[in-house]
């Protein structure tokens, strides 16, 4: 849920008071605003709760939304507790998404590679409270001949410190 407090900013003993009242503060978003995680509505003076932003997709460099058998990184938001993770890991079981057992709260965001299943929507798990993005996982390969023809050069397969060592001069 999205959290604003009414007056002022949070502070360490707003943010600490939170858990009293049944919210799990997971990340600020502004001096007003933070993300939490509550199990039941909640409704308390001084505050307001609406629904949190959407996750977002990180697209590659092809813009494209994630198609069956592409593998996919997974985050969530930090400090999430293990009882959401495990309403997470129900909600991603039924769009046949299984994340493995073993969460444990950590201010770094958990990230799950996974592969994305066949004729899922991105929308449907983009909207599960709980994720904060999802991302491709990008294909790298080495690049070091490429990058040194171009220093060397400024051509891309062209390198004149690979030709003078063939001819032993270095």
């Amino acid at each position: 849920m999205l959290l604003s407090i009414n007056e002022g900013v949070w502070t360490y003993d707003e943010w600490s008071g939170l858990e009293s009242k049944g919210v799990v503060p997971l990340r600020v978003i502004s001096p007003t605003e933070l993300i939490g995680w509550a199990f039941d509505d909640f409704s308390e003076d001084g505050f307001a709760s609406s629904p949190s932003p959407g996750a977002i997709w990180k697209s590659g460099l092809d813009h494209m939304d994630p198609r069956g058998g592409d593998v996919v990184r997974l985050l969530l938001e930090p400090r999430l507790p293990v009882e959401a993770f495990s309403v997470l890991q129900t909600q991603f079981a039924a769009l046949g998404i299984l994340l493995p057992d073993g969460h444990e709260a950590s201010p770094l965001a958990p990230v799950h590679v996974i592969e994305w299943p066949n004729n899922l929507a991105l929308s449907r798990a983009l909207a599960i409270e709980g994720v904060l993005w999802i991302e491709p996982v990008l294909d790298t390969v080495a690049r070091n001949a490429q990058s040194s023809s171009l220093m060397q050069s400024g051509e891309f397969l062209s390198t004149l410190h690979g030709r003078l060592a063939s001819m032993g001069m270095v």
